[in-house]
């Protein structure tokens, strides 16, 4: 798996511990498949407001339909890069120049744990989401400034509202900059609440000046994510998730 490591082994809250440590513990990487003919893309859309949870609705007009189950998936991306299945079993998807494999982003699945569901319930979908990013972000902030180098810094994105998968969502991340001001990692997420499950999607990207590098994981390098990120919301509002 492919999400945001902790330094350390730490109790993480629910949901968040899987995405934590689930990087830590599997160092696989993907392999270019065989491209077939590219799909016409569409321009991305405005983000979407948060609504109450339900059934999925269709994606929003002008998203990019990206199927994850799709084993020749082959999006074109600006500048002549491209979105394709990674090979394996894993619920991810590779950006890649060419040929050459950059980085993965992944899809996870997870239940939610009970202060959610009651939040979900009480305060509606929207509530929920925020209170899982709120509780994110106070695990990452602490695992990088505890488990860093002194100077390293923890740097929050803007939570904004957008689609995943058809469904009103929530993107969210953090960059962890090194002492010497240069962002080492840029992690971006969306999540959705669909059938009482956390729905993720991670991107995320490291230099070997992050504290959580890893040469054995193929990541984007964080100038590479900036690149893709204007496509992003509508890559996601528009993707077929893993079955």
């Amino acid at each position: 798996m492919h999400a945001p490591r902790s330094t350390v082994r730490r109790l993480l809250p629910a949901g968040i511990a899987a995405l934590a440590l689930a990087g830590c513990t599997d160092g696989s990487t993907a392999a270019p498949t065989e491209p077939s003919p590219p799909r016409a893309t569409a321009p991305p859309t405005s983000p979407a407001p948060v609504e109450e949870p339900g059934t999925r609705s269709a994606p929003p007009a002008g998203t990019v339909t990206v199927d994850w189950n799709d084993p020749a998936l082959d999006v074109p991306l600006a500048g002549g890069w491209s979105l394709r299945d990674c090979l394996g079993d894993a619920p991810m998807v590779c950006v890649h120049d060419g040929d050459r494999p950059l980085g993965m982003i992944e899809a996870m699945r997870s239940p939610l744990g009970d202060d959610l569901t009651a939040t979900l319930g009480a305060d509606g979908l929207e509530a929920a989401l925020r209170s899982y990013v709120a509780e994110y972000h106070e695990t990452f902030s602490v695992d990088r400034t505890d488990g860093c180098a002194t100077g390293y810094g923890y740097e929050e994105h803007p939570t904004e509202p957008v689609t995943l998968a058809g469904s009103p969502a929530l993107r969210y991340g953090f960059s962890g900059i090194a002492a010497d001001g240069t962002e080492a990692e840029r992690n971006i997420t969306y999540v959705t609440i669909v059938g009482g499950q956390l729905e993720l999607v991670t991107a995320l990207s490291n230099t070997p000046a992050s504290c959580v590098y890893s040469d054995t994981m193929m990541e984007l390098e964080p100038a590479e994510l900036r690149r893709i990120e204007p496509e992003l919301d509508a890559l996601m509002a528009g993707s077929i998730l893993p079955r």
